[in-house]
């Protein structure tokens, strides 16, 4: 049996088809015919039909029993969920580029962007639904998703969404926001301070991902330091004035608290950071207006000529320190664990201040752009 086998495979390589590891045929760079996507679908019920309830139905076991690749086996199990096999030969051609853009019309394609500006938080699923429902094309989750990545300049890929309280836009806040724009064109950029708090714990030093050893498929543990549940707190100001420099901090154990907020602007009084004539911007956090800090915006106008300016009611987007603290986040889960860094019991508080000592008038020059500011 195994000397037939042999030969026929032979065969089947001289007149020109490719065998695959699980002993099917095909042949290189040609899509499989709507005959071959029919009998793994055949298989397909054959096996739903032994499944108890709540099961799903293995890809890798599909394609072993039916000898296809695990790639092929699951198109057909997309097609299938979608509602219809997809034939190759039925592709619409000479459109543009991505395997979406052959199974889709324009009007398919024109029809996604609605859907996709209605919701963007549809799943590929609501897609194919809404696409076999309102206009009769029933094509599988991958051509869907193929489209979105290839039909436009722009990746049209999951991304992370902004989450916009909706109290944000009450008239008030709407009101708050003119005015605090309004003032801002007033004041010359290099006079612009932004101040803010982060809490930076130790586990974010430490990236959680690694990747598996293609060749045993395990993943190694990795040894973390012992305290790396430990919390600190950075207290930040950046301006992007080059008499002076980018950014000044402090950083200790704990949390952030009024007293702490009210000593860091005095030390940054003293040491000349913070000037007669800067426009100090700060968010609506409690320590900014209360107990040690009640009164300092007063202060800081009568005593030494620097005008306190409080940000609309949830604005991040307006603080450019917002996006260097992301900055500094990204370059700590790619910072070198070595123990010429620092001692390990405090590694992640050395590692930020020594990311947070380099950060350049480029560096914060890049958030104001972000935020609209220059």
């Amino acid at each position: 049996m195994a000397a037939n086998r042999d030969m026929i495979e032979a065969s089947m390589v001289a007149a020109g088809f490719c065998i695959n590891n699980r002993g099917g045929a095909y042949r290189n760079g040609e899509a499989r015919p709507i005959q071959d996507k029919a009998a793994v679908a055949r298989k397909y019920f054959e096996l739903e039909g032994n499944l108890l309830a709540g099961q799903r139905i293995s890809v890798q076991s599909l394609a072993n029993s039916c000898a296809v690749s695990w790639g092929f086996a699951n198109k057909v199990v997309g097609e299938i969920e979608s509602g219809q096999l997809v034939d190759p030969k039925m592709k619409v051609q000479g459109r543009t580029h991505g395997t979406g853009a052959l199974t889709l019309s324009f009007e398919d394609g024109f029809y996604l962007l609605h859907l996709r500006k209605l919701n963007n938080r549809f799943t590929l699923k609501d897609y194919a639904a809404h696409l076999a429902a309102d206009r009769g094309t029933f094509v599988s989750r991958q051509v869907i998703s193929k489209w979105f990545l290839t039909a436009f300049p722009f990746k049209g890929s999951i991304r992370k969404l902004n989450r916009i309280p909706i109290d944000k836009f009450t008239d008030n806040n709407i009101l708050r926001w003119a005015e605090y724009m309004y003032r801002v064109e007033q004041v010359p950029r290099w006079r612009l301070v932004f101040g803010d708090e982060k809490p930076l714990k130790g586990a974010d030093l430490f990236n959680r991902s690694g990747r598996a050893d293609p060749l045993t498929g395990l993943v190694e543990d990795f040894v973390i330091d012992s305290d790396w549940r430990n919390t600190y707190a950075i207290t930040g100001l950046c301006r992007i004035g080059r008499d002076r420099p980018p950014f000044s901090y402090i950083i200790h154990d704990g949390s952030n608290n009024a007293a702490v907020f009210t000593d860091f602007v005095i030390q940054n009084l003293a040491s000349g950071f913070l000037q007669p004539g800067d426009f100090l911007v700060l968010d609506n956090a409690s320590i900014h207006h209360f107990q040690e800090a009640a009164g300092l915006d007063a202060y800081l106008w009568n005593y030494h000529g620097i005008f306190l300016q409080f940000l609309p009611t949830r604005s991040p987007e307006l603080n450019p320190i917002e996006l260097l603290w992301n900055t500094l986040m990204q370059r700590l889960k790619h910072f070198p664990l070595g123990d010429e860094y620092g001692p390990r019991s405090h590694r992640v508080a050395h590692a930020a201040q020594m990311l947070m000592d380099a950060f350049s008038h480029e560096d914060v020059d890049a958030c104001f752009r972000k935020c609209g500011y220059i």
